[in-house]
């Protein structure tokens, strides 16, 4: 050291490596652990309030969604006057009118399926003599219309063709198969029908598959 610009001493400080090597180890634990600590304590109130507020309702909003089916289109989820909650009542908008929608075009369809029955029934009536039976079939071989009782008393309505037609009858079968590869073209040929041995004929009209109609008709043989 020195005095009014003299140097009037030296002293000689000596550290040693190791030791410093240890307190500076010693601090950045202490450093980290804090930093580990402070975290903890930040993390753990954030966990908690995502989970709750968060997470735990989205579950709860995913879980109303997938209950949601075809027959019941109500969206049971609590109401929230928060952002999950605006969500689900958008959702819950949308549902009822798909719902709607869906109700229409089942209305539609039946409204049209209705009016087309009665128009199988008006044209048929005046055509096929009594003694002759006529089946009417959709594109998915339901029954749109019949000129006779059903057995049991069925109704002509959501009755498919194999509920009148045993299928054990593979010769009447084959020609509905026939006149399915030959569309807008009779087939013709024999079968057992009402037990009696009759004639048939069998013609596939319609050019897609949602007006495919089939028309039987089984009369006497001459």
């Amino acid at each position: 050291f020195s005095v009014r610009g003299e140097i009037i001493g030296i002293i000689d400080m000596l550290v040693s490596r190791a030791g410093a090597e240890v307190l500076i180890g010693s601090a950045m634990r202490k450093y980290v652990f804090g930093a580990v600590g402070v975290l903890f304590l930040l993390g753990l109130p954030l966990y908690f309030f995502f989970h709750h507020y968060v997470i735990s309702p989205m579950d709860v909003l995913r879980e109303s969604v997938e209950g949601v089916s075809l027959k019941n289109f109500d969206l049971r989820f609590p109401a929230r006057s928060d952002e999950l909650g605006d969500l689900a009542g958008a959702i819950g908008r949308l549902m009822v009118k798909m719902k709607a929608e869906i109700e229409g075009i089942s209305n539609r369809d039946r409204t049209y399926k209705e009016a087309e029955q009665r128009w199988w029934r008006s044209l048929l009536d005046i055509i096929v003599p009594p003694t002759n039976y006529v089946i009417v079939v959709d594109e998915n071989n339901s029954i749109l219309y019949a000129n006779f009782q059903l057995t049991s008393g069925m109704d002509a309505k959501n009755i498919h063709l194999l509920d009148v037609v045993d299928s054990q009858q593979q010769t009447l079968l084959r020609l509905v198969g026939q006149a399915f590869e030959s569309p807008n073209q009779p087939v013709e040929g024999e079968t057992v029908f009402k037990n009696q041995s009759l004639n048939v004929k069998v013609l596939h009209v319609g050019q897609t598959a949602e007006t495919n109609r089939t028309l039987i008709l089984f009369y006497p043989k001459q």
